[in-house]
């Protein structure tokens, strides 16, 4: 835990920089789904998928990006769970746009926001992640989708997020 730990901070600190590279990103988001694994111990399962096609090392990514969804899908939509949540990440490449997709099978953005509607913390992530998308290229985006089953009921949420392909160099 506490090697983790540090060299998650070792790379934060090391990566001033508002731009970085898809594997640096991945990296640190690895390092982040690993601390939240044992913080919360057999509460989800974890997948991630990176395409063939990219050069995860020449691709730029706004530093810290998908950190913030994934969090929230962990804290808000899987471990209000009863039972055992899944966590995907897929990277691919989409008409010249690296499109990245969390998906969760937690108990949808409705139900979290009905269980934190009365906490005083309001979130500002989804704020601030629009605003270092349009920083990076305007034609960025994200939209959310919420999942559900043929019955109406929540079984999930998924987050995509387009960037224009962009190399670090």
């Amino acid at each position: 835990y506490i090697s983790k730990f540090s060299k998650l901070l070792r790379m934060l600190l090391e990566n001033e920089e508002q731009i970085t590279s898809l594997e640096n990103e991945i990296e640190m988001l690895q390092l982040y789904i690993d601390l939240t694994q044992i913080r919360y111990p057999n509460k989800f399962d974890f997948d991630m998928k990176i395409s063939n096609e990219l050069q995860t090392s020449e691709i730029a990514i706004p530093n810290l990006l998908l950190q913030p969804i994934v969090e929230n899908a962990i804290i808000h939509g899987i471990a209000p769970k009863e039972i055992k949540g899944k966590l995907n990440v897929e990277f691919i490449i989409e008409n010249n746009f690296l499109v990245c997709i969390v998906e969760d099978n937690g108990i949808g953005r409705k139900a979290a926001e009905e269980k934190n509607k009365n906490k005083e913390y309001q979130s500002k992530a989804s704020q601030i992640i629009k605003e270092r998308l349009a920083l990076f290229d305007t034609k960025s985006s994200i939209n959310y989708f919420d999942l559900i089953d043929n019955h109406g009921n929540a079984i999930g949420t998924r987050v995509l997020v387009k960037l224009p392909l962009k190399n670090i160099w």
